[in-house]
């Protein structure tokens, strides 16, 4: 008789930051440097077979100052150290679906710091470079610099 795959762990975290930074829009020969709305994101990631050392995600950001946005991001992060202090980089895919899209890169890099399990603090850094998409001046991108900081769950 044939034996039966066995069934594949998966752990579920769960990631809320507030955060801001700086905003550069390029286009027509000037850059000109913003303060970036402050925002709420909320990153869903998930881990298989226990390797906590890469966690496959989907961040969904919101924009909490000026014009109501949302935004998209899968994301992979590889996660290095050993606890309570760990260190992740990572890339990603930003989408802004509304008020209008702009497509884009992320390279992101921050900590985590572990608490009583299952809880941990998270602070990180994002840059993310948006070169396409209805919200951008002609020939133009938009970068924008932030700094976040909040907690993680694991289930």
């Amino acid at each position: 008789m044939p034996s039966l795959a066995g069934a594949q762990a998966l752990d579920v975290l769960v990631d809320t930051s507030f955060g801001s930074g700086v905003t550069l829009t390029q286009g027509d020969g000037e850059t000109v440097s913003v303060r970036s709305p402050v925002y709420a994101d909320i990153d869903l990631g998930l881990v298989t077979e226990n390797d906590f050392g890469s966690e496959w995600g989907l961040g969904v950001t919101f924009q909490l100052e000026d014009a109501a946005a949302v935004a998209l991001t899968p994301q992979v992060r590889l996660v290095r150290g050993d606890e309570p202090l760990r260190f992740y980089g990572g890339i990603g895919a930003p989408v802004y679906i509304t008020p209008d899209t702009l497509f884009g890169a992320e390279l992101a890099g921050g900590v985590i710091y572990a608490l009583a399990d299952p809880f941990a603090l998270v602070g990180g850094v994002q840059v993310d470079v948006f070169f396409a998409g209805g919200d951008l001046p002609e020939g133009g991108a938009l970068t924008m610099f932030n700094l976040g900081v909040g907690g993680r769950v694991a289930f």
